[in-house]
This record gives C-alpha cells, structure tokens and sequence, in this order.
C-alpha cells in the first residue's frame, strides 16, 4: 500500500512539473533583422521617437544597429545582445533584446564627457 501512495505522490509531482513553463526563448541571427518604430528615454528625462535599424553584422554572430543615426555592431547571445566602443572621447556599453517584434536597445556611458543612459523600444 506504500508503494502506491509512493507512486501517486511521486506522478503528481512529475506531473506538474513537467507543466512548468519554459522561459528559454531561441533567436537566429535573422530574427533581429527589420526596422522597429517606438521611442527613446533618457535617465536625464529626454524622451523621443525613435527608430531602430538591424541588419546583418559582419560575422554571423554579430547584428549592425543603427539607433536614430548612432552605428554600432553588437554580438548576439540568443535572444540578447551586447556590445562596446571605447576609443579617445567615447565609452558606451550596448545591450538588449528581443521579444518576439519587440526590440529593447539600450546604450549607457560617455560621450565626450557626457553621460548617456538611454532606452529605446520599439515594434516591428
């Protein structure tokens, strides 16, 4: 009689389990691909509309973003990406996501001394 309480105990827990939602979304390099409408914020409060361009990258594992006129090249980690540009007056960190038609870019650092903290978001 154990043993099948055991058992039942055990299915139901099994059961449920395996029910859990996976969060482990899979991008390919493609998927970035478009142009995304939405807008910019700004930690100083600045606000905008805003227009996000992805193309290919010069790699496969890479994507060029064209942020309003600002051109970086990030490198992509499934469904995120991040990247960097360090050189005499400039020192950004990239990152982001997508989520389905929704990009998230944003772009944190300085830029001739100024800093810049800004997310833009925007749809497919």
């Amino acid at each position: 009689m154990r043993k099948i309480i055991f058992f039942v105990i055990m299915s139901f827990g099994l059961l449920f389990g395996a029910c859990k939602k996976d969060d482990n979304r899979v991008c390919v390099p493609s998927d970035f691909l478009g142009t995304y409408t939405g807008s910019t914020v700004c930690a100083n409060g600045g606000a905008a509309n805003g227009t996000v361009i992805v193309s290919a990258g010069p790699t496969d594992s890479q994507l060029s973003i064209d942020l309003d006129g600002a051109l970086f090249t990030v490198d992509i980690d499934g469904c995120n990406f991040s990247g960097t540009q360090r050189d005499t007056n400039v020192d950004l960190e990239y990152s982001g996501s997508l989520n389905g038609n929704k990009i998230e870019v944003t772009l944190r650092g300085l830029v001739f001394m100024n800093v810049i903290d800004c997310t833009s978001t925007g749809s497919k």
